[in-house]
């Protein structure tokens, strides 16, 4: 049936996700340790002991300044992502929708940016 298969594909797609999630977090862990060098399993907590001596251990500046922070560089990332592949015209295939083919107009981009 359509469900059992979407049930599949599902898992599929969200068993890939772990996947290559634990995968990338095992070379970044790795890679880390090899150049700070150190014991693998304590890479994490001391990375995290150096952030909260830099910032100190105020809960009120690690939720609010470390979420603004956090959600910012996760938002201007992704968006920057996305903003190059249409200035590039790189994804110019896979859109879909009428008049997104269009190259964007760079005075308006420039403006946005400002």
């Amino acid at each position: 049936s359509s469900f059992k298969g979407a049930i599949v594909k599902a898992l599929f797609v969200v068993g890939s996700a772990i996947l290559v999630t634990i995968c990338l977090r095992n070379s970044l862990t790795w890679h880390l340790a090899r150049i700070w060098g150190g014991c693998r399993e304590y890479l994490w907590q001391n990375i995290w002991d150096k952030l909260l001596d830099r910032t100190g251990e105020d809960p009120y500046t690690l939720y609010v300044y470390g979420t603004f922070i956090l959600t910012n560089v996760t938002f201007w990332g992704v968006g920057s992502i996305y903003t190059y592949m249409d200035l590039t015209l790189a994804a110019r295939q896979y859109k879909i929708q009428p008049g997104a083919n269009d190259p964007i107009d760079m005075d308006k981009f420039r403006n946005l940016v400002k």
